[in-house]
């Protein structure tokens, strides 16, 4: 390890001064440049970095940062700095930007994923009772709308963390049904994954995209990005 080298949240930050903007796939060879496991951040890791230390950023303004997280529709997340700081979606083959370079040195941190978990359940418990009923499904729906998409692996430990029966639809039939009862936008995941296809890689899992009402579904990478929407069943 660098001991100029900046930790934050089980990451080491490289020292190396990227100055220039590059391509998303020059920023991945500049990763591979360094070696010894370095990498682009995850979304989730960019917005833990910036949060804690805008000082990563230097004096750019108004500027891209890479991250190495993709979409389910296939773009690449990005992050924006900026006076309205945001992520984004963006075409990687037509984005340009700059590159924090990072490595694992420790456990990566999910306390953001526990105070998520709690925020949900405190508005779960404000609309008990309340949620959508679909009866044709035997279940019971809640929809929270999140500003950000999150992993198949977020996904399921959020629905651990929530409890209380909530879990992600079966599967895409069970997403097409809901989309022609309830607004929904985008791709989002299901419980369904590629072992389940008898795949030697379980690495997979389906996602549904609904575009005003269902369009199709896939198998795509756990670690891409989808939309989330929580069922549980009925109980008598």
């Amino acid at each position: 390890m660098n001991n100029n080298n900046l930790t934050i949240k089980g990451l080491e930050i490289s020292c190396n001064c990227f100055i220039d903007l590059m391509s998303y796939e020059d920023a991945i060879y500049a990763c591979e440049k360094l070696g010894d496991g370095w990498r682009l951040p995850t979304i989730r890791e960019l917005i833990q970095i910036i949060e804690l230390n805008k000082a990563v950023l230097g004096d750019y303004n108004n500027e891209k940062y890479f991250s190495s997280t993709f979409s389910n529709n296939g773009e690449l997340w990005i992050y924006l700095h900026s006076e309205a700081e945001d992520a984004y979606l963006e075409s990687s083959d037509l984005a340009e930007g700059r590159l924090i370079a990072v490595r694992t040195n420790g456990n990566p941190d999910t306390n953001y994923l526990k105070d998520l978990a709690d925020i949900l359940k405190s508005k779960m418990a404000e609309q008990d009772e309340n949620y959508t009923i679909f009866e044709d499904e035997s279940i019971e729906i809640y929809n929270p709308n999140l500003p950000l998409e999150y992993t198949w692996y977020e996904a399921t430990e959020l629905c651990k963390l929530i409890g209380n029966g909530w879990h992600l639809p079966s599967d895409a039939d069970t997403i097409e049904s809901l989309s022609e009862i309830i607004d929904m936008y985008g791709y989002y995941w299901t419980e369904e994954t590629s072992g389940m296809f008898g795949e030697e890689n379980d690495d997979r899992a389906t996602s549904a995209d609904v575009d005003g009402e269902f369009a199709g579904s896939a198998l795509y990478n756990k670690n891409n990005t989808a939309r989330l929407i929580f069922v549980r069943d009925i109980t008598e």
